[in-house]
């Protein structure tokens, strides 16, 4: 979800049986914002070997969204879904690149996924109307 102000949050871990090991992930995604009156914006990022950087940006309903993401040896790739749950891309399919109209007005987000060695990247997102 989105939070609601800039202050500390608590997590707290809450063990309803026995001991256990547990994993716990905290995802912030940096939110892709576009300059008044563009329609693309380029975010340039480093990331580590089999690492995810997490991006947000909102977009509209009947939109068409394109993400391109460049790296030395094309071993960054993409996920691109709805904040409902929707899966646009997932990296497995192994294109650098989605282009598609947007379902539903929502949070859209954006993964940029290492299947290499540490490397630096170019995002590019790209929305327009019809």
């Amino acid at each position: 979800g989105e939070l609601p102000s800039t202050q500390d949050y608590f997590i707290n871990a809450v063990s309803v049986g026995g001991e256990t090991d547990y994993t716990l992930e905290v995802i912030i995604r940096a939110r892709i914002q576009f300059e008044p009156g563009a329609t693309a914006a380029t975010v340039a990022g480093s990331i580590r070997q089999a690492d995810v950087e997490h991006y947000v940006l909102r977009a509209l309903a009947g939109q068409t969204m394109e993400v391109i993401i460049t790296s030395l040896n094309n071993d960054v790739l993409l996920d691109v879904l709805g904040a409902d749950g929707t899966v646009l891309k997932r990296h497995p399919v192994g294109q650098p690149y989605w282009r598609g109209e947007l379902p539903s007005t929502q949070d859209y987000f954006i993964n940029a996924v290492s299947v290499g060695g540490e490397t630096d990247y170019t995002l590019e997102v790209i929305i327009t109307t019809p």
